[in-house]
């Protein structure tokens, strides 16, 4: 009804500004130290590292379940592959 959305609405702004404030603040706050850090030749190679890392995770992830059941017979493998050489061709985005 109608009265019972006007008040599940201050709860449910106070539950998204919980979730996303946080790090909201930590982004803001560590502004002002990434200026000194991206100059520092072992933090850039860190987060080179991490990157690889979070690339490797996501791969992982995609491969389970998109891959594993997706893909069921030749004919959808070839669409994938398709899809994925035409997309680095005319570099579009994901």
């Amino acid at each position: 009804s109608k009265e019972r959305g006007l008040i599940i609405f201050p709860y449910s702004t106070f539950d998204y500004n919980s979730i996303f404030l946080p790090s909201a603040f930590m982004i803001i706050g560590g502004l002002r130290f990434w200026n000194i850090l991206r100059k520092n030749r072992l933090v850039r190679r860190s987060l080179l590292e991490i990157n690889s890392a979070k690339v490797g995770i996501l791969a992982a992830a995609f491969y389970d379940p998109v891959f594993m059941e997706g893909i069921s017979d030749i004919s959808t493998g070839l669409i994938a592959v398709g899809s994925l050489i035409l997309s680095a061709l005319f570099k579009a985005p994901a």
